[in-house]
């Protein structure tokens, strides 16, 4: 009897442990993850000041030559998309009027800074410099597993809501 009581806890142990290795599987690593620190955003903001906010905008705004790095027109232009990808299109055509002179820290810098400008939190390690290493990492609008913002779910009108 207490050989099948052992037997029942430890399938159950195994399989508890077995549900949050798939759950935390589930979902990649994301820019909502802390994948910078407030220290690399500061040194990103100086650099972005020096190299990019004659094209961007001193707020990451947007002129009419360059896009806005900033809010949701950003945000869900690179929705879903590996952080690798951004690092790639940043090193390889940044900036625009010297193209590839930064360096891969000074772009992860920046990087970071365009992050923290977009309300994705800080953490405890740096962003790493280069692409390759942010390719398993997500650009993501909203966080993984969680519902669609209120705001984005339609408004019935008054006279359709009573409807059953």
């Amino acid at each position: 009897m207490r050989g099948r009581y052992l037997w029942r806890r430890g399938r159950m142990l195994l399989l508890a442990v077995a549900a949050c290795l798939v759950i935390q599987a589930e979902f990649p690593p994301s820019v909502w993850d802390g994948i910078y620190t407030e220290a690399q955003a500061q040194r990103g903001q100086a650099a972005y000041a020096r190299y990019c906010a004659s094209c961007h905008g001193a707020k990451l705004e947007g002129t009419i030559d360059a896009p806005t790095l900033v809010g949701s027109d950003f945000t869900d232009d690179w929705d879903l998309t590996a952080l690798g990808d951004i690092a790639d299109e940043m090193q390889i055509s940044m900036p625009a009027n010297r193209p590839g002179v930064l360096s891969e820290d000074t772009n992860a810098a920046i990087l970071a800074y365009i992050l923290k400008a977009n309300r994705f939190p800080a953490g405890s390690k740096e962003l790493p410099a280069g692409a390759d290493p942010l390719r398993g990492v997500v650009f993501a609008t909203r966080r993984f597993g969680q519902p669609e913002s209120p705001t984005s779910v339609a408004v019935l009108p008054q006279s359709v809501r009573g409807l059953r």
